[in-house]
C-alpha cells in the first residue's frame, strides 16, 4: 500500500494543507489511513473544518470523511431517547464534567428544548431587568425590576401580568344617612392596584361612587362618601372594587342603612312637679327605620319618687317632699337598633301649695223670681299642682232649695220669697295635701218684681239680669174718636206667662200711642188708629196691636153714630151721597202675637153694625169678652171694646189697671188703666183730644 507523507508544502503551515480556490488535488490509487477524529471536548483534530455546528467524521459507509452534525449515535454509550427525556449523565460524555453544565454557558442555538418541566418547589427563575432592558421577541417572559411586575411580549408590545382583585371585608357595615358628613370605609382584600375605584351598589342595582378612593396597599383601600348618599329603602348595599385594568371584585349585601333615632321632645325643662302629686311626663324620640326606640337614664337623677319607663319614655311617680323648689338635671339616651342619641333635660320639684280662689268673695248672684227654677252657679278655685279640689260649707247656709256639691256647684230650685232675702255662707276648698282656704259668699233671692214701661211712644232696650223665664204683658195704644161720638177701639192685650230670656242679652221694646182725630169734610173728623206695643224682634216677638180709630158718623134718622172697633181697623167716613153720604171704609192693622205659649186678647169682627137696615157690614170688633152694648160681640156704642181682667193673670199686674181691667174701651176713647171719662160728643176737633199721648199702651215685665 502506497503512502504519501507530506512534511512541508509551499504555502502550508504546520500540518495544514491549504489548497487555493480553483485548484484540484488529484490523488489516484491512493490509500488513506483513517485518522482518529476527536469526539470529546478539548481534543485535537480537524475541528475547524466545515460549517458551523458540524464535525469531520467518517461517513456512513465508512468509505471516507464527511462534515456533518453530531448525532446521538456518535456519542459512545448514549442510548436513544436520553437526549429528550430522563437524566443526562455527564459521565457518559468523556471529558465533560457537571461543573461545566451548571456554571458554564450554552448558546441558545446549541439547545433544542420543548415542553420544559420543572419538578422543583422553590420556583423557576425567569429573566429580570429594567424597562430599558426589554427584548423584542414575541413570547418572551420576564420580571420588570422598574415596575415590580411580571410581563410578557405579544405581537403589539410588552404587557403586564395581572391577578383579579378580591374583597374579603369592610370595617363598617352600617351608615347613618341622616347624621350628616362623610362615611369612611376601610376595605380589605387582595390584588388592589393604584387607580382603583370603589362603588356601592343598592338593592335596586343603582350605583353610587365613592368621593375619594385611596389604595393604601395591594390589600387595603380607604373609600370616603357622603352619608346622605345611602337610602334606607335600597339597603343592603354591595361593595365593588374596580382596578385600573378593569378587573373587579365585589362583596355582596354588606352595608346597611341604620339611622340614629331623633328626639321629638325638646331639650331643657320638662316642667314642674309638686310634692304629693302623681306626676306623668312623656319624652319621645322617633326612628326613620321604624326600629323600636328605648330610653335610658345615663347621667344625673330624676326627682325623688319618679322613674323612667324604658319602653314608653314616661317619667312618672309620686313626688316626695321637698323643702324648697329643687331642679333635677339629667341626660336621657334614646336607642334604636344600637344607634343612640342623647339629650339633656331637667324637672323642677316644688313643695305643694294651697288652692287659690277665683270666685270673688261677697254677693255672687241675685236670683230673680223668674230664675228660681233650675238655678246653678259654679264656684271656682285653682291649684298649682292640678290636684283635685273639694268644696264644703263650713258656716252659714244657702237659700232654701239650693245645695253645694263637692265640685263647687251650687244648684237646685230656690224657694220663692215674699221679700228680698240674702243668704250668707262660708265655703272651704282643699286639695287634700296642703292647707284648705275659706271664703265668704252671699246669694240674694228676690221677691217677684215688676218692670213697667208706661210712657206712650217710648222705645229702647231692656237687658236681662238672669237666664230664665219672665212674665210679659203688652197692651197696644187705643184708637182716637171721631165726630159725632165715633168712639175709638181699645188696643190688643198680649200675655206670655213664661217668656225665656238670657242673662246679658238686650231686648228691644216700643210702647204704643193712642190715635188722633183727623179733620175733614168741613170740620168733620175721623179718629186714627193707635200704634202697637212690642217686645223683642223676630219670630218670638210680642206684638200688641193698637186699636182702631172711630169714624165720623152722620146721623141717620136722627139717631145713629158709628164707633171704632177694638183693634180691627174698620171705620166709616163720608165719601159719597148715599144715605146722607155714609159709606163703609176698612183698614187692616195686621195680626197681633204673644210669643210661644202666649195669649192674645183682641177684638173680633162678628155681627153687623147698627146700620143694618142699610145692609152695610160696618162691624167693629170687641175686645176679649166684647161688651158692645148694641150688637153682640161688637165694639162701639159708647164703649169702644171690652177690657181684660189682668188681676186674674197675675195680681201684680192688677196694680197697673183700673178696677183690674186693661184695655178697657171707655166712653170717648180706650185706655189702659186710665180713670179719665171723655164724652167726645160734639168735639169737632177740640185741641183736648188732639193729645195722642192720652190713652197710650204699656209693657209690664214680671221678674
Amino acid at each position: 500500500m502506497s503512502k504519501i507523507k507530506v512534511d512541508q508544502l509551499e504555502g502550508s503551515t504546520g500540518n495544514t494543507i491549504t489548497i487555493p480556490v480553483g485548484t484540484t488535488l488529484d490523488i489516484s490509487s491512493a490509500t488513506f489511513v483513517q485518522p482518529t477524529v476527536p469526539t470529546n471536548k478539548g481534543g485535537t483534530g480537524l475541528t475547524s473544518i466545515g460549517s458551523a455546528n458540524q464535525l469531520l467524521k467518517v461517513n456512513s459507509g465508512a468509505s471516507g470523511l464527511e462534515y456533518a452534525a453530531l448525532v446521538e449515535s456518535d456519542v459512545p454509550n448514549l442510548s436513544t431517547g436520553k437526549t429528550t427525556s430522563g437524566t443526562f449523565n455527564t459521565a457518559r460524555i468523556p471529558n465533560l464534567d457537571a461543573t461545566t453544565i451548571t456554571t458554564g454557558t450554552l448558546s441558545n442555538d446549541r439547545l433544542n428544548l420543548a415542553n420544559i418541566s420543572d419538578s422543583g418547589t422553590a420556583g423557576t427563575k425567569v429573566s429580570t431587568g429594567t424597562t430599558a432592558q426589554r427584548g423584542d421577541t414575541v413570547g418572551q417572559l420576564r420580571y420588570n425590576t422598574s415596575t415590580g411586575k411580571f410581563e410578557y411580549r405579544d405581537g403589539s408590545g410588552w404587557v403586564e401580568f395581572f391577578a383579579s382583585p378580591s374583597v374579603t371585608s369592610v370595617d363598617d357595615t352600617e351608615v347613618d344617612s341622616q347624621a350628616g358628613g362623610n362615611q369612611t370605609f376601610v376595605i380589605t382584600g387582595a390584588n388592589f392596584l393604584a387607580g382603583a375605584v370603589v362603588k356601592f351598589i343598592g338593592s335596586d342595582a343603582t350605583e353610587i361612587t365613592a368621593t375619594t378612593t385611596t389604595v393604601n396597599s395591594s390589600t387595603q383601600i380607604t373609600a370616603v362618601i357622603a352619608k346622605s348618599s345611602f337610602v334606607n329603602a335600597k339597603e343592603p348595599y354591595d361593595v365593588k372594587v374596580i382596578n385600573g385594568n378593569s378587573l373587579t371584585a365585589q362583596l355582596d349585601n354588606v352595608i346597611f342603612v341604620d339611622n340614629s333615632p331623633t328626639w321629638t321632645t325638646g331639650a331643657g325643662s320638662l316642667g314642674i312637679v309638686y310634692f304629693g302629686t302623681n306626676a306623668s311626663i312623656t319624652v319621645t324620640a322617633t326612628d326613620v327605620d321604624s326600629d323600636t326606640v328605648t330610653y335610658s337614664l345615663i347621667s344625673g337623677a330624676l326627682p325623688a319618687g319618679l322613674s323612667l319607663n324604658a319602653n314608653t319614655g314616661v317619667i312618672s311617680g309620686t313626688v316626695t317632699d321637698v323643702g324648697a323648689s329643687t331642679v333635677s338635671s339629667f341626660t336621657l339616651r334614646a336607642t334604636a337598633n344600637s344607634k343612640t342619641v342623647d339629650r339633656a333635660f331637667s324637672i323642677t320639684a316644688n313643695p305643694n301649695t294651697s288652692p287659690s280662689w277665683v270666685t270673688a268673695s261677697g254677693t255672687i248672684d241675685t236670683i230673680y223670681d223668674g230664675g228660681r227654677t233650675g238655678y246653678s252657679f259654679q264656684l271656682q278655685a285653682t291649684d298649682n299642682e292640678s290636684d283635685p279640689l273639694t268644696y264644703t260649707i263650713t258656716s252659714g247656709s244657702l237659700p232654701t232649695g239650693l245645695s253645694l256639691s263637692s265640685a263647687g256647684l251650687i244648684s237646685g230650685n230656690a224657694t220663692a220669697v215674699g221679700s228680698n232675702t240674702t243668704s250668707n255662707f262660708d265655703v272651704q276648698v282643699t286639695d287634700g295635701i296642703s292647707s284648705p282656704v275659706t271664703r265668704s259668699f252671699a246669694i240674694i233671692v228676690q221677691a217677684p218684681t215688676i218692670v213697667a214701661f208706661t210712657t206712650a211712644g217710648l222705645s229702647g232696650y231692656w237687658t236681662a239680669p238672669f237666664t230664665g223665664n219672665i212674665k210679659v204683658l203688652a197692651v197696644g195704644g187705643c184708637g182716637a174718636y171721631g165726630s159725632q161720638s165715633g168712639i175709638g177701639g181699645a188696643g190688643a192685650v198680649c200675655y206670655n206667662p213664661s217668656y225665656p230670656v238670657v242673662a246679658g242679652t238686650s231686648y228691644a221694646y216700643a210702647i204704643g200711642k193712642n190715635g188722633q182725630y183727623l179733620v175733614h169734610n168741613s170740620g168733620q173728623s175721623d179718629g186714627s188708629n193707635g200704634s202697637a206695643t212690642t217686645f223683642n224682634t223676630g219670630a218670638t216677638q210680642i206684638n200688641a196691636l193698637g186699636g182702631c180709630g172711630g169714624a165720623e158718623g152722620p146721623q141717620v134718622n136722627g139717631s145713629v153714630q158709628i164707633n171704632g172697633g177694638a183693634n180691627e181697623g174698620s171705620y166709616m167716613g163720608q165719601v159719597g151721597v148715599q144715605a146722607y153720604g155714609c159709606y163703609h171704609r176698612s183698614q187692616t192693622l195686621g195680626t197681633p202675637s204673644a210669643g210661644v205659649g202666649g195669649t192674645v186678647y183682641a177684638g173680633r169682627t162678628t155681627g153687623q153694625s147698627q146700620l143694618s137696615h142699610y145692609n152695610w157690614n160696618t162691624a167693629g170688633s170687641a175686645g176679649a169678652g166684647g161688651n158692645g152694648n148694641a150688637t153682640p160681640n161688637c165694639g162701639g156704642n159708647g164703649q169702644g171694646g171690652a177690657g181684660v181682667d189682668v188681676n186674674a193673670l197675675d195680681p201684680l199686674f192688677g196694680a197697673y189697671a183700673v178696677s183690674n181691667i186693661m184695655a178697657c174701651g171707655r166712653s170717648g176713647s180706650g185706655y189702659y188703666g186710665s180713670t179719665a171719662q171723655v164724652t167726645g160728643y160734639g168735639s169737632y176737633g177740640s185741641p183736648k183730644y188732639d193729645d195722642h199721648t192720652f190713652g197710650g199702651g204699656c209693657l209690664l215685665l214680671k221678674l
